[in-house]
């Protein structure tokens, strides 16, 4: 299956990125060794999807899900061992030279009123119901086409913005500038981002943005496997989330825009090329 070898070589990468951190802490080479083994598994065992239960079919189709979760709180903890400083200067400076401003501290200002605050809160949010409710109704429509498209698509969105955090790692104006947050008035919008953010945050993982390239990955899975009702609504929230990402002082602006590029370079010319097949060719 494509995302078998999509999540399996990024298995690889991921385990070799622990290598130069084995000196630093035990725990780098029982990562290393899991993530290996994980994709030796997926390489050397192609027929594993046939040994499952049928009643169990369509669950087995979901693992990469759970990997993306998985990594994500693994981003976190290599984070804290990793000797580079994180690049959020360089990407602070780079947004001052193409807009004169930090539109995340601009807009606070231009627009303070509370109930702004918390509507644009509640826009950040629908990331999570995105995030929810989009594989919860495509696995519920119980199309194992629909599934396996699905979970490819927001593995290639998801593990293919992870590799650029391995490479690149930003932690975002919150945490590399928090002098410059404004005060959150309170609310309940604001409270729920606030309590997920204490409960779930990877520093490192801001560069492109998580949440702009995860909403369009689920709107594009939403538009292409999801019933027909769900498609408009999914759209729209993925296209207002990267504004929110900003205003709510989450991300930069530039993290947001470049969550827009890769998203559509990761849909429109990597998944392509995962799922490409070679055919062999044709005799005479």
């Amino acid at each position: 299956m494509p995302v078998d070898r999509w999540v399996s070589c990024f298995n690889v990468v991921l385990a070799f990125s622990w290598l130069p951190l084995c000196r630093t802490t035990s725990i780098a080479i029982w990562f290393l060794l899991g993530h290996l083994l994980l994709a030796g598994l997926l390489w050397c065992v192609p027929g594993w999807r046939q040994y499952r239960l049928p009643s169990l079919m369509h669950l087995g189709e979901l693992y990469p899900l759970a990997l993306i979760g998985g990594v994500w709180n693994e981003l976190g903890i290599r984070h804290r061992y990793i000797a580079d400083l994180p690049n959020d200067l360089l990407i602070s400076r780079i947004e001052l030279a193409l807009f004169g401003q930090h539109p995340h501290e601009l807009w606070v200002r231009l627009l303070p009123a509370p109930w702004i605050m918390e509507a644009m809160n509640g826009v950040y949010f629908t990331y999570y119901v995105l995030l929810v409710g989009v594989p919860l109704l495509v696995l519920l429509g119980n199309s194992r086409t629909g599934i396996q498209r699905m979970v490819l698509r927001l593995a290639v969105g998801y593990l293919g913005c992870f590799l650029i955090y391995l490479l690149f790692p930003v932690e975002g104006p919150r945490d590399a500038f928090p002098a410059s947050i404004a005060t959150l008035t309170p609310g309940s919008f604001t409270a729920i981002n606030a309590a997920i953010r204490t409960a779930g945050d990877s520093l490192g993982t801001a560069f492109p943005s998580s949440h702009v390239v995860g909403a369009i990955s689920l709107a594009w899975a939403a538009w292409e496997c999801g019933p027909r009702w769900l498609r408009l609504p999914s759209m729209l929230m993925a296209a207002a989330i990267p504004a929110a990402t900003v205003y709510t002082q989450n991300h930069y602006a530039l993290d947001a825009l470049s969550g827009v590029i890769v998203a559509l370079i990761l849909h429109s010319f990597v998944l392509p090329a995962v799922t490409a097949v070679v055919r062999p060719p044709v005799e005479a």
